[in-house]
């Protein structure tokens, strides 16, 4: 009798093992959001977060790259905004800064739903005397077993990009080989630009259109400078890409885009 037990026990506890492996193995589905948020400032020049934290929230995302973050700044009434955004949405949240700016501090940042580590300010290549920018890099576990990387960056505005190529190329490089990643945030480079060509060597962008939706001003758009890309190609799917037009939360639309992790 205790042998038949035995043997029964054996048998659940390689179906328990068989069934939890096959959990671990199914694709993840991640929501994912790209968001300048114009330090805060609504475009009625209002300071209402709470608007910003509905797009957010009603989206159910999991993950979001934001880009002209004021912590304390004297424009943004000394309001620590990724914070209150954290408190909003009841996320984790990460700062990246590029620079001391008007009292404060003013850089990108990360929203997680879920606990990170390894976080990680990249300095970006730039010209001295020109505005310092950035990438924030976190690692994300996820229920296979493994881990993401997700990073937020804003690249430089100007005309001449020549700091934005220097700046791609830096963000090609912080690939690791066969690692999962996703790189979100407002490039400042159109579809086709040398900028963008150069990230797709590497990359690949959630909006896969030949002519992607713009994102930019957020009141009568006609340029697609946000993005969200990943890495490797095959191992992400593209359930869902669109551009949330709200003319008032910012300058910018946010991006959005489900992703699925095979």
């Amino acid at each position: 009798m205790l042998a038949k037990e035995y043997l029964v026990l054996i048998c659940l506890l390689s179906f328990t093992t068989l069934s939890l492996a096959q959990t671990g193995d199914e694709p993840q589905k991640l929501k994912v959001l790209s968001f300048n948020i114009h330090h805060g400032s609504n475009t009625d020049n209002s300071f209402d977060l709470e608007r910003i934290a509905g797009i957010i929230n009603d989206l159910e995302v999991d993950l979001v790259a934001l880009q002209e973050i004021d912590i304390r700044t004297l424009r943004s009434h000394k309001r620590d905004i990724l914070k209150e955004l954290a408190t909003l949405t009841g996320m984790k949240a990460y700062f990246a800064k590029a620079m001391d700016f008007d009292d404060g501090e003013y850089g990108v940042g990360i929203l997680s739903k879920k606990l990170f580590f390894n976080a990680e300010n990249i300095s970006l290549p730039g010209n001295p005397g020109n505005e310092p920018r950035t990438a924030a890099k976190v690692s994300v576990p996820l229920a296979m077993k493994d881990s993401l990387i997700f990073m937020s960056t804003h690249l430089d505005y100007k005309e001449d990009n020549s700091e934005r190529l220097l700046q791609v190329k830096k963000l090609n490089s912080l690939i690791t080989q066969g690692q999962p990643m996703i790189l979100a945030g407002d490039l400042n480079a159109e579809p086709g630009s040398p900028e963008i060509t150069f990230l797709l060597n590497k990359w690949t962008a959630a909006d896969t259109s030949p002519s992607p939706a713009p994102t930019y001003p957020s009141g009568k758009p006609d340029k697609k400078i946000d993005y969200i890309l990943f890495y490797p190609k095959e191992r992400w799917k593209i359930l869902d890409t669109r551009v949330v037009n709200d003319s008032i939360a910012s300058d910018h639309n946010a991006f959005f885009s489900v992703l699925e992790l095979r």
